[in-house]
């Protein structure tokens, strides 16, 4: 068995353990595009450029591929909770915004780069792509006492 480069305190590490391939496989692909994207909008003469696109670039893709859903969940996007969702994506939109605005500026770029460890916090390590309605299917289930008692305010409101 193989150990794996990471110590297993870190909270993200039992998370991504529990990636599915098709996630590692679509962050793989995006790997790529995401650098040339990042890279368009940086310097590219500065020693700290590439390294600091690459993260950039892999940060962003494991954040897009944490939308990809689990296998046997169907073709919906893995979502999960809404506003945590919204929030993960938008730090890659914000991350290549800020690139754009200053790209000279290193201090600008390690904000972008903490922008992205953010979201790839919030989007993997709370969890919040794993749940689903599936989830909480007892939660939502009501018995037919109580769907006689929501006909009858229905019928009241009217």
């Amino acid at each position: 068995m193989l150990a794996s480069p990471l110590p297993s305190s870190w909270p993200l590490v039992p998370a991504l353990r529990g990636w599915p391939l098709r996630r590692w496989v679509v962050a793989g692909a995006l790997v790529l595009p995401l650098a040339s994207l990042y890279a368009s909008m940086g310097s590219g003469n500065a020693w700290w450029d590439l390294p600091v696109t690459l993260v950039e670039a892999l940060l962003a893709a494991m954040i897009v591929a944490s939308y990809v859903p689990f296998p046997g969940s169907g073709e919906r996007i893995a979502v999960g909770c809404t506003p945590c969702a919204a929030v993960a994506g938008m730090t890659v939109l914000g991350s290549l915004a800020m690139r754009a605005t200053d790209p000279w500026d290193g201090g600008i770029a390690v904000v972008a780069v903490l922008t992205l460890g953010y979201g790839v916090i919030k989007r993997v390590g709370a969890g919040s792509a794993r749940v689903s309605f599936e989830d909480h299917s007892e939660d939502l289930r009501v018995d037919h006492g109580e769907a006689e008692q929501l006909d009858g305010y229905r019928g009241s409101l009217s």
